[in-house]
């Protein structure tokens, strides 16, 4: 028998066993990224729901705040309040918060609660120079860094790596008094105009 005549059972089975392998990994990968998936939106749930206790513990220690007139204001109009004492920067990155919370429940818009910005909050107002932005809470896209959160750019591979340090723009906001409070949804990879990722799904209409 020459040594180029294959048996065709050997091929069969080697056929056959580079199938159920193909079906193997295939079947390990997807198990994979649904824990990953499942893992990040835990993670984003458990952000949300300590982001939405923040806003009802202000609104019972501060029940008289008037949201509805702080989020009628223009930016100048926000700056000037906050600079000359009318308004304290609590009731307004609260104010915000839960105007987030609401803008998330209706079009799904917020990725992740930087809790951080309850103690920014609070080193701010011991600074000697406020920053023309004092106390001004700011959202950023998913994808900008922001230290101790991931910016993946919605790719669930990217989604556990953790920034080490805020990009320069936010960097920049927050020498100048504003507080970054929330990262916000973004298309994957950044290049389509519809505002969908596997991870946190698609934004939707107000």
């Amino acid at each position: 028998r020459r040594s180029s005549d294959l048996d065709p059972k050997l091929i069969s089975g080697l056929l056959i066993c580079s199938a159920l392998g193909l079906a193997a990994y295939k079947c390990a990968n997807q198990m994979s990224i649904r824990r990953k998936t499942e893992k990040a939106k835990k993670r984003r749930e458990n952000a949300l729901k300590l982001m939405e206790n923040a806003v009802e513990q202000f609104r019972r220690e501060n029940p008289g705040v008037q949201t509805g007139s702080i989020l009628s204001m223009s930016l100048l109009e926000l700056a000037e309040s906050l600079q000359d004492g009318t308004l304290s920067p609590e009731s307004v990155l609260y104010t915000y918060m839960g105007k987030a919370l609401d803008l998330t429940r209706e079009v799904n818009c917020v990725t992740d609660y930087l809790e951080e910005c309850e103690s920014q909050l609070q080193e701010l107002k011991t600074r000697k120079e406020k920053g023309p932005l004092y106390g001004i809470p700011f959202s950023i896209k998913e994808s900008i860094p922001f230290k101790g959160y991931a910016s993946s750019c919605g790719f669930l591979q990217f989604h556990g790596i953790l920034d080490q340090q805020d990009s320069v723009i936010v960097q920049v906001l927050k020498k100048q008094g504003a507080v970054p409070f929330v990262k916000t949804n973004v298309p994957q990879s950044l290049i389509s105009y519809e505002c969908s990722n596997p991870i946190y799904g698609q934004i939707g209409r107000a």
